[in-house]
């Protein structure tokens, strides 16, 4: 495949370039994944916390000043816990 841009001489060779991006490329997908299960992890077990107290998503929801649906919703995965959400949850449990 010709090339579309021509590099000049000074700059680092065509490989030398491709091989960064293409580590980058994979610390970006590292660091996502790493995300994702970090997310997983928090959760379940702001879920296995809520059920090992005894409390029902009615209940954690009405305390938290949320509907069911949405922390159904960050219990299945389907929306964010942001920082802000899990101190609130935590309140309930310090």
């Amino acid at each position: 495949m010709p090339r579309i841009v021509e590099i000049p001489e000074d700059v680092q060779s065509w490989e030398e370039v491709k091989n960064t991006l293409q580590e980058a490329m994979i610390r970006a997908q590292e660091a996502e994944y790493a995300k994702n299960l970090a997310r997983e992890s928090l959760r379940d077990a702001m879920k296995k916390m809520r059920q090992l107290c005894g409390i029902s998503q009615e209940q954690m929801a009405k305390l938290m000043h949320i509907t069911t649906g949405y922390l159904s919703m960050l219990e299945i995965g389907k929306r964010q816990w942001s920082s802000a959400m899990v101190d609130r949850f935590l309140i309930y449990f310090a």
